[in-house]
């Protein structure tokens, strides 16, 4: 029996400016100097765009999709994946763990075509409700031009792909070794994969974790 392999690969990276109010909304200077993490100064945060192929004996799988051509840094995930000999047709499920610009534009080339044509796309049900009613996402202390990227960038996808988006619920079993978990906050229906392999668990958590203090200091 193949044993189950897990692959990161890179769909590049973007610069953020500024990134404490985005990676740390309210807390406190103190708190943050504490943590070893930079405070006000801390002018800008390279952030790896990363994808996960889970490859069974039956199955390969793609979590989250990348960032497409939103910044000349990122759209690389194809061709990384050629480099480890797995070719988009290869791929016959697609895991998206929410539906922000950077996990969803790799699948929304200019040219209007749709991409890994033998995959299944799956999506909570809970996020893909909460898209479908367009929200204003005035409640998000983002800039205005980049509210407007979400709103246009969910549109396109669940416009292009709406007769291959399967809803399914948020702690959905994949398969035998294989589950979502609910990971609400970062977006309503946020969710990550459960791995089990042999003796050892490994969640891929999207975007519930951003940063290495996180980890540290979930609160």
């Amino acid at each position: 029996m193949k044993k189950t392999i897990i692959l990161s690969v890179s769909d590049g990276y973007y610069e953020y400016s500024h990134p404490r109010q985005l990676l740390f909304p309210g807390v406190a200077e103190a708190d943050l100097m504490a943590a070893g993490i930079p405070g006000v100064e801390w002018d800008f945060w390279i952030s790896p765009y990363t994808s996960t192929i889970i490859q069974t004996e039956k199955n390969t799988i793609l979590v989250d999709a990348g960032a497409g051509n939103i910044s000349k840094t990122t759209g690389r995930l194809v061709d990384n994946l050629k480099l480890k000999n797995i070719h988009p047709n290869d791929i016959d499920c697609i895991v998206l763990t929410h539906l922000h610009p950077d996990h969803i534009a790799g699948l929304l080339p200019s040219n209007g075509n749709t991409l890994f044509p033998n995959a299944r796309i799956l999506l909570s049900d809970i996020e893909y409700s909460y898209w479908q009613k367009k929200p204003n996402l005035l409640e998000l202390n983002i800039p205005p031009e980049v509210r407007k990227m979400l709103q246009s960038t969910t549109s396109e996808f669940l416009q292009r792909y709406a007769d291959r988006i399967e809803t399914v619920s948020m702690d959905e079993q994949l398969m035998a070794d294989i589950s979502l978990f609910a990971a609400p906050g970062h977006t309503p229906g946020h969710v990550g994969v459960e791995v089990q392999t042999d003796d050892t668990l490994f969640l891929i958590a999207g975007d519930a974790f951003l940063h290495p203090a996180h980890f540290t200091h979930p609160e």
